[in-house]
């Protein structure tokens, strides 16, 4: 009745007092591996023809059909004999084998016995040697599909065992040197792929995950439930190879992967338990760059071409990438791509005083949106003390040397294609950057990285600072040339000079500079100039001190009220908080707050002197986040930052020049090796960050949790394309759903060439003055006058709304750019003869009042009503929506502000 090729072994948990383990064989080739029991010489799926104590060992413990008496062996029995009554009671609960139908039904682990009752059958069941493991102690499947090939039919007692009720994954801390076997046929392998895909996008436990299968299994005849060990196999199996990498934990000199119990350090020649050292924290993990490439080249749709010539310019003269960067154009050629490397700490979880060091990368020539989206990491070190950078860099620059020799192979529509890589620009924070250098930090004398500044060293309150003044002098950059000089001098005297220590390993590296190379991150130096300046004018002066022109602290209420009274776009991910809250801010609330919010809201609170020195450094920031930036643009925006920071020693005092505010005269030359600084931005590596912080479930194991949960994003990468063309297209559209990031976009109600209309339309008459505008811009209307009137619509993946939409309070998406420069107010968005038209109204701006007295062409003051006239424009007139808000600068003055969105690629995710 069982066909030999349609058993399976789906997942077997065994007690571990379970005393006679009967291990698998395999029907098909007749083998059985060694410290199996040789069933027979011809296995089948029957205990017939097997020697009287070979049955008694299995009788208990292994299910199978036996041909001779038509019934279930073991635990297992058939649903042929019982009533059609007792069959559908049970046919949701318990698996059977029916011999009827000829297939498995669900999936069991208890005996059924059938007694009469008042007339009736009655089904009741128990375990099998109860005594000895429960419900979840043992299991079998047996798949009667059709797609399945081979058999397995064991209690398999090396199946590892699940007792791990946390994700720290004690139960596998053994790195495995091969990806195991996944015994599965195709469509249960798109189950499993789009199990895992739930379980990354709702960051679950394996034990959640195995819930919602459970759930599932109750509501449907689901015939194959994956388990936690076939989650974790298939993710070993698709994902990229974990290696374990030991320093010594006398000297911190890097020891490397160690297969002993015990190893010596060749230089301190100290011994050390590896145990012992892994708690100790003098271990990292290491992924494999070369697995994690060849998968994220293979995985691009077949669109996206590594080639920065396919892209199309604004201006072919201006900055608008990082291939337009002087630096990249040094590693730059056909066959090699670049990546930029991301190295800093952060703190795992508040509870601990562990740090991560992850090192995290991302692929050049892929377009913005895609570089953002496919984040790699190449390794991770947790522990209570930092990484000794040149000793942990060691495995990540070896393979860096290789992959720049021999590239990465891949494969994409069936040819095989080659490339060479190169790192290009490694962005960290002000702390981390020495490390990586080998230089002095920036508190120390001479610990710019890109100057020969000393600082100077000076009272502040009751300790010292070291203040970057500009008063003093100018001093030269340095040059990498200079810096490997001094570095060498430095280890044979061994004391520092002129700020460096020594050699950086990443100086290795072909082409790559360790000045310029070593970028200064702008965006953690704008938020601590931020931080800086608003706790500089909101906290308290200490009792019985002078208080500074510049304190605004009893004036907080007033800046609260106008801040929070700010609408901004959807576009924005948060609606402006209290300032009393700002120790909380994310990275780039201060970035919107300085560039949109600060001098609104500042203005007749700041004095004016403060305010307009402010103002500098806003306008120079708000030049270099444009999509197109201009040679000439990025000296006349480096003007502006060198005022900013001169004049902080007059306005605030030299102690407040901080390193900070130094490196911001560093970003012109930021700007010329790599362009714009959202195409080399710590933002993209913060967000990431706080996927690995999310990724942590328990204080055990946090670093084998972390790189799990990377490396279940690459298993989901290379199962779909695997799978992709053999799942049906629910199955599809239900995993591109799951893999979706952000707010998932409405389907349209109607799709236009020029716009995608929103919601349920209400079809009206057309008044004569809507009548009038949509003639004026071309449009032709029905002779009954009726269209269709929608209050929302997109373009180009941006929401507008029109003025009458009432369900989104907190966000303004009314007010939008057009190619003309004007600004334009939506109040109703109409479909006539099948064409679009945006009805509004233009806003006049106001030329008669200034924010400040530095002009900030991204800040527009607007008339406070627009122009009565109704006019219609078409989607396409429309360059981007307006950060459009009021402000009330005095009782009798309130402001009418519209911004452009000059964060748009810096925040693009």
């Amino acid at each position: 009745k069982l066909q030999d090729n349609h058993v399976k072994k789906r997942k077997l948990k065994v007690p571990a007092s379970l005393s006679t383990p009967v291990k698998a064989y395999h029907m098909e080739t007749d083998n059985a591996p060694s410290n199996y029991i040789e069933l027979s010489h011809r296995p089948v799926c029957s205990n017939a023809e097997l020697p009287n104590e070979v049955e008694d060992q299995i009788s208990n413990t292994v299910l199978c059909f036996n041909l001779d008496t038509e019934h279930q062996d073991g635990s297992l029995c058939s649903n042929a004999q019982l009533g059609d009554q007792a069959e559908v009671e049970i046919s949701n609960e318990l698996p059977c084998f029916n011999i009827d139908s000829g297939h498995q039904e669900n999936l069991m682990c208890w005996r059924i016995e059938e007694e009469e009752e008042e007339g009736q059958d009655k089904v009741t069941t128990h375990f099998d040697n109860e005594d000895i493991y429960d419900e979840e102690s043992f299991r079998l499947h047996l798949s009667l599909d059709e797609s399945d090939t081979g058999l397995d039919l064991s209690v398999n007692a090396e199946v590892p065992q699940d007792n791990c009720d946390d994700e720290s994954d004690s139960d596998s801390d053994e790195i495995l040197d091969q990806a195991p076997n996944l015994h599965l046929s195709v469509s249960e392998k798109i189950k499993l792929l789009l199990l895992l895909a739930i379980k990354k996008k709702h960051k679950l436990t394996y034990s959640a995950a195995e819930d919602v299968i459970e759930l599932l299994g109750l509501s449907e005849d689901l015939s194959f439930l994956p388990s936690k060990h076939l989650m974790k196999s298939a993710i070993e199996k698709y994902s990229f190879g974990l290696q374990e990498h030991h320093v010594c934990p006398s000297c911190g000199e890097y020891i490397g992967i160690v297969t002993e119990k015990s190893f010596e350090c060749d230089v301190c020649s100290v011994e050390t338990d590896v145990e012992v050292n892994k708690n100790n924290g003098s271990m990292f993990l290491y992924l494999k760059l070369k697995d994690q490439l060849q998968a994220l080249l293979q995985s691009l749709p077949d669109n996206v071409q590594l080639d920065m010539n396919d892209r199309k310019k604004i201006n072919c003269h201006n900055y608008e990438d990082i291939y337009d960067g002087a630096m990249y154009k040094i590693f730059q050629s056909s066959d090699t791509i670049t990546l930029n490397f991301f190295i800093d700490g952060l703190q795992v979880a508040t509870t601990s005083k562990q740090s991560a060091w992850p090192v995290l990368l991302t692929v050049n020539e892929l377009p913005l949106e895609l570089r953002r989206k496919h984040v790699l990491m190449a390794s991770l070190w947790l522990s209570k003390k930092k990484p000794s950078c040149n000793q942990y860099l060691k495995p990540f620059v070896a393979e860096l040397l290789e992959l720049a020799r021999t590239g990465v192979s891949y494969r994409r529509n069936s040819i095989v294609k080659s490339v060479k890589v190169k790192g290009c620009c490694c962005i960290s924070d002000t702390v981390a950057r020495p490390m990586i250098r080998n230089s002095t930090q920036f508190n120390g004398k001479f610990g710019c990285g890109f100057c020969l500044h000393p600082g100077v060293r000076m009272a502040n309150g009751k300790g010292f600072c070291r203040s970057y003044t500009t008063s003093t002098s100018v001093y030269p950059e340095r040059t990498h040339q200079e810096v490997m000089h001094l570095a060498a001098r430095a280890e044979v005297r061994g004391i520092p000079q002129s700020g460096i220590k020594g050699t950086s390993i990443l100086s290795r590296l072909p082409d790559f500079d360790v000045v310029r190379c070593i970028d200064l991150d702008s965006f953690h130096a704008v938020v601590n100039v931020a931080k800086r300046f608003v706790n500089l004018w909101l906290t308290s002066p200490h009792k019985n001190t002078p208080v500074p022109d510049f304190k605004i602290h009893d004036k907080i209420k007033i800046l609260d009220k106008r801040l929070m009274a700010i609408t901004p776009t959807l576009e924005v991910s948060r609606a402006p908080r209290s300032l009393t809250e700002r120790s909380d801010y994310r990275g780039h609330e201060w970035f919107h707050f300085v560039l949109f919010y600060s001098v609104p809201v500042l203005k007749n609170v700041l004095p004016a002197r403060f305010l307009n020195h402010w103002s500098l450094f806003v306008k120079g920031l708000a030049i270099l986040m444009q999509n197109s930036l201009a040679k000439s643009e990025v000296i006349y925006a480096d003007r502006f930052l060198h005022q900013f920071v001169s004049g902080i020693d007059n306005l605030y005092g030299p102690q407040n020049v901080t390193f900070s505010c130094h490196l911001l005269t560093h970003l012109k030359r930021s700007v010329q090796d790599f362009a714009q600084p959202f195409t080399h931005s710590a933002f993209i590596y913060e967000s990431f960050n706080n996927e690995i912080k999310e990724s942590v479930h328990s204080s055990n194991g946090v670093a084998k949790q972390t790189v799990k949960a990377m490396q279940l994003k690459f298993a989901l990468v290379k199962m779909e394309q695997e799978l992709r063309v053999d799942m049906t297209d629910k199955q599809r559209a239900y995993l591109d759903k799951l893999n979706l990031r952000g707010k998932q976009l409405a389907n349209p109600s109607l799709q236009l060439e020029s716009a995608a209309m929103l919601g349920k339309p209400k079809t009206e008459r057309i008044s004569k003055e809507m009548r009038l505008a949509v003639l004026q811009a071309g449009g032709v209307c029905r002779p009954d006058n009726v269209c269709d009137f929608y209050e929302r619509f997109r373009i180009h993946g941006e929401v507008f709304h029109a003025t009458s939409y009432s369900r989104v309070s907190k966000r303004n998406n009314c007010v939008v750019l057009l190619e003309s420069e004007r600004v334009f107010l939506i109040e109703s968005a109409l479909v006539v003869s099948n064409e679009c038209f945006i009805a509004g109204h233009y806003y006049q701006d106001r030329k008669d009042t200034k924010l400040s007295s530095v002009d900030l062409p991204h800040l527009r003051i607007l008339k406070s009503t627009p122009s009565i006239v109704l006019q219609c424009i078409r989607p396409s007139d429309i360059v981007s929506k307006l950060i459009n808000f009021t402000v009330q600068v005095s009782p009798e003055e309130t402001l009418n502000l519209a911004c452009i969105n000059v964060l748009l690629m810096e925040m693009l995710s």
